[in-house]
């Protein structure tokens, strides 16, 4: 399976043209893009309701299939229901009143076979609309899968031809040409003017069991849920390894499109790990 990972990545990467050529001596947002794609963090969220039942479980993330739950559709046409998933940066479904954002690291733990594509899986399979509506969706997310962490050069790749700064990658902002400023054709094969924000992130999913005492570097967290005295004991024991604790306030309201809790993450990423 890692063979075909590999020879995966080697051709998107070869693909990986941008739009207008620039030296990448001459181009100071190399480096940047580099830097980026290595420090952005592996997001999970989790509902305020669920937040104390993961403690119980021994404090790791299990797939919907480990807690006895319907797999997904797509995890079961992909035939990987014990996956847990992660989107790297901070995409947070809107719902979610926790954010776990585990360092890079965390890759030293991953097994042989965990995935990454540079897209939402779901998503593809469910509603995203394509530039051709007869591509089999499920065979094009087998051409997207990338090893995991090795699917970061793509990711600095994409960050460096097909965003004006890394931190358009954070604030769905569309591919577009960093040097010209025109607008780009999604390279994955998606319509350009889908606005999903998911279509844009990098997913990855790793089989079996994550630790939250496993590099996690950040725990974004709803304020009140944070005050909460059954909450308290498990906040104190994350920060006591060295995990740093942040809060927000959940209004209900979306900030440009974005969830609170999105926005926060968002806002600890580009001002605690890249800058």
């Amino acid at each position: 399976m890692r063979e075909r990972l590999i020879a995966n990545l080697n051709r998107l990467l070869e693909a990986l043209a941008p739009h207008c050529e620039v030296p990448e001596h001459e181009n100071p947002a190399a480096a940047q893009s580099a830097s980026a794609a290595s420090l952005l963090p592996l997001a999970h969220a989790i509902p305020k309701d669920k937040f104390t039942d993961v403690f119980r479980s021994g404090a790791v993330l299990k797939s919907r299939n480990a807690l006895g739950l319907e797999p997904k559709e797509v995890d079961q046409m992909l035939g990987r229901v014990d996956d847990v998933c992660f989107y790297i940066g901070s995409a947070i479904f809107p719902g979610g009143d926790v954010g776990l954002l585990f360092s890079p690291q965390i890759s030293e733990i991953c097994p042989a076979d965990t995935v990454a594509t540079p897209f939402d899986s779901g998503g593809c399979v469910r509603k995203y609309p394509l530039n051709s509506e007869s591509t089999d969706r499920i065979q094009m997310i087998r051409d997207h899968e990338m090893p995991y962490p090795e699917n970061r050069d793509y990711l600095s790749g994409l960050l460096l031809s097909y965003f004006t700064c890394p931190e358009d990658y954070l604030n769905n902002q569309p591919y577009t040409c960093p040097t010209c400023s025109h607008t780009l054709t999604d390279p994955h094969g998606f319509a350009t003017s889908c606005p999903d924000l998911f279509v844009r992130q990098h997913e990855v999913r790793i089989p079996g069991e994550v630790s939250l005492f496993s590099h996690l570097a950040a725990i974004i967290i709803e304020s009140t849920l944070a005050s909460r005295s059954d909450v308290k004991g498990h906040l104190e024991d994350l920060v006591s390894q060295g995990t740093a604790l942040r809060t927000f306030k959940n209004t209900g309201a979306a900030m440009d499109g974005f969830s609170p809790l999105h926005e926060r993450c968002r806002q600890y990423i580009v001002t605690e790990l890249l800058n």
